[in-house]
């Protein structure tokens, strides 16, 4: 401000103030004003009001009562303000105009993965990926369409149409009765079924975790009682230890000439990890209280053990156990849940072992052995796979039951001599129930309990009789079965390693051909070890179970043992010869 203009101001401020002054002094409250002269009469003069105190000068002067003063916009200041509105509706239509371009975009990615959901080879990817949240542009791009835009989100009309052509989707796979409705992972639906045979035809007579007729007509059905998401790609996981070069078949399990699929041993394995990683992903979000999530873990724990995952699958196993032996509501018939018992409950043994409770033990065994029924006893032709792999366990039970005794001082030596050649002539006779069923099965369909029965068979037989003339044969047939197991299952490597350093252990040599047929097996670590058994072996812990034995057990077992008398003896079988080099051979 110029100092004119400030000069002016003041002044204008104290003319202001005097003027002010000047009125009130001329206001009388009462009567009359009184004038030179003497009295007069005359008309009252009007009283001022006061001025706002917060008023401009200008206001002031005018003698403006309102209590805020009003200015007129400047006429630039006007234009400039339009100008920005005009900025402004111009950015804001423009992102609209975008916006709408984004939608159209969007609507036509949705509307050629809609379209693509009609293709039965390309629908279940579809879903699975929808599912585990990749963008639209990727599926699409995925589907073989040039996409110029990235979009985050759908259009209120696109998503109904997608979440309409999605329900559409499951609902033509349920009344088709596609097994694919159970599964998120991208597969041909009659390899579902082939891997659905080959569970039940390997692995379910073995391990009976569920009903299978109930299964099967849930799986059909598309029904949730005795069948669920989780438990099926958990079974498909499982059935893939068992999936080899060639699987296409007709509807009588016959394999299709000229239509095998060649699958190799990394391409399986993948499909493996996402069946299984699909089936715990689901378990987020189940209840353990219901019977299928109950199965789900129990078959889980037979996926962990194939993979060498020890601690995962005692772990698994637990929460099974666990969650069965709880309270819980009858979901399943009681047939049904009957079954499930059987295939998850296990003994355990607690307190301390006497001789009496062991050889009780032992006479149970021999008990369930001569009351076998007619069709799971074996004889001179080929039974089927889960009978022999049956007594295969049978004989690797009383081995490990009883080869701590061997352990234990002050033994009587003439019993103790008849408890050792007991113990190899058991070992002998598994071992040999092994090769028929590697000659009539082979190893690529066992399960994984299987070979830990191999292993514990195998070098019971080399352990305690290093010097007989079945040694060498066992050792060769063990290292060769667990290489062909290799192939299906990673369990094998290291239970081969392990076998090869207790040979070790027992100054027994290992032919060159051999270690070069184990390759790089043999320079597993000692961490890959113990993910399988979570110990550096799989033998018994002897050492561990001494401590829980009577003192006086060897001592008074002698008289125990006494008592089976010939039926001991008669109950161990007849042993038949190994040729192995017939079998590897042949």
């Amino acid at each position: 401000m110029s100092a004119p203009a400030s000069n002016q101001t003041m002044q204008d401020e104290v003319s202001s103030s005097s003027e002010s002054a000047a009125a009130e002094m001329s206001v009388e409250p009462t009567g009359t004003r009184a004038t030179v002269g003497g009295p007069q009469t005359g008309r009252k003069r009007k009283v001022l009001e006061p001025v706002t105190s917060n008023a401009c000068t200008n206001c002031k002067r005018a003698r403006a009562k309102q209590h805020e003063c009003r200015y007129e916009i400047h006429t630039k200041t006007a234009k400039e303000q339009m100008v920005r509105e005009i900025l402004a509706l111009q950015t804001r239509t423009e992102q609209l105009q975008g916006r709408n371009e984004t939608l159209e975009e969007e609507n036509s990615l949705v509307g050629s993965i809609i379209a693509s959901l009609q293709n039965d080879t390309q629908g279940p990817e579809i879903i699975r990926r929808l599912k585990q949240g990749e963008s639209n542009r990727t599926i699409a791009t995925w589907l073989g369409r040039p996409v110029a835009h990235e979009t985050s989100s759908l259009s209120p009309v696109a998503e109904r149409n997608l979440d309409s052509a999605i329900a559409n989707y499951h609902q033509t796979l349920i009344e088709d009765h596609d097994p694919r409705y159970w599964t998120n992972v991208s597969v041909d639906r009659d390899l579902i079924e082939h891997l659905i045979r080959l569970y039940f035809t390997w692995v379910h007579p073995v391990h009976m975790f569920f009903d299978e007729g109930n299964f099967l007509e849930s799986f059909k059905d598309c029904a949730d009682v005795y069948c669920s998401s989780s438990l099926v790609n958990a079974i498909l996981a499982m059935s893939c230890f068992l999936l080899h070069t060639a699987w296409r078949t007709d509807s009588d399990g016959r394999q299709i000439e000229g239509s095998q699929l060649e699958l190799t041993q990394s391409a399986v394995a993948f499909l493996r990890e996402q069946f299984i990683a699909e089936a715990k992903a689901m378990m987020d979000h189940i209840s353990l209280d219901k019977m299928t999530s109950i199965q789900t873990y129990a078959v889980i724990f037979l996926v962990d053990v194939a993979c060498g995952r020890g601690l995962e699958a005692l772990a698994h196993l637990r929460v099974s156990t666990e969650a069965f032996t709880a309270k819980r509501p009858l979901e399943q018939s009681s047939e049904a849940e009957d079954i499930v018992s059987w295939g998850i409950l296990t003994a355990q043994t607690r307190g301390k072992v006497n001789a009496q409770a062991l050889a009780g033990l032992y006479e149970r065994y021999l008990s369930w052995m001569e009351n076998l029924p007619v069709e799971l006893k074996i004889d001179d032709s080929d039974p089927l796979p889960h009978v022999l792999f049956l007594h295969i366990q049978y004989y690797t039970a009383v081995v490990n039951l009883l080869q701590p005794l061997l352990h234990l001082s002050n033994h009587h030596q003439v019993s103790f001599n008849q408890l050792l050649s007991s113990l190899v002539q058991y070992a002998k006779i598994g071992v040999d129930l092994l090769f028929r069923y590697k000659t009539a099965y082979s190893d690529h369909f066992v399960t994984p309990l299987q070979l830990f029965c191999l292993v514990h068979l195998c070098d019971a037989v080399v352990r305690y009789d290093g010097e007989g003339e079945m040694t060498d044969q066992a050792i060769h047939f063990c290292l060769s079965s667990l290489e062909e197991a290799k192939t299906g299952y990673p369990l094998a490597g290291p239970l081969q390693k392990m076998f090869r350093v207790a040979l070790s252990e027992y100054h027994l040599p290992v032919p060159r051909g051999l270690e070069r047929m184990m390759g790089s097996t043999l320079r597993m670590s000692s961490e890959e070890l113990l993910k399988v058994c979570s110990r550096l072996t799989y033998r018994v812990p002897i050492g561990q179970l001494l401590p829980s034995m009577d003192p006086d057990l060897s001592r008074q077992f002698v008289a125990e043992w006494q008592k089976f008398g010939d039926r001991f003896g008669s109950s161990k079988g007849k042993l038949k010869s190994m040729d192995i080099g017939t079998m590897l051979n042949a």
